[in-house]
């Protein structure tokens, strides 16, 4: 993939970092809901493998979005990565 190089004005850069900005906060909260929910089905001595086990399916998921250009993923391709990872 060849870069080209970009140039922004800086009201377009200040626009995309409070997008990118927005997007992190958006994430942070789905790995406290993930990690609150965990923390209520899982014993104690368990919770630290279940946590970093839903969060690496997070992140095959966010992989899983960037690669199809956020167009959307089928379940049985999900499933099949994620079972893989």
């Amino acid at each position: 993939m060849a870069r080209l190089p970009l140039r922004l004005d800086p009201w377009d850069l200040a626009l995309l970092m409070q997008e990118v900005n927005h997007r992190a906060k958006n994430m942070l909260s789905v790995v406290q809901a993930i990690a609150k929910q965990t923390a209520a089905n899982a014993p104690p001595e368990a919770f630290a493998a279940a946590l970093s086990e839903r969060l690496q399916g997070l992140a095959a998921s966010q992989d899983l979005l960037v690669s199809s250009n956020w167009k959307g993923v089928p379940l049985d391709r999900k499933s099949t990565r994620l079972n893989s990872s």
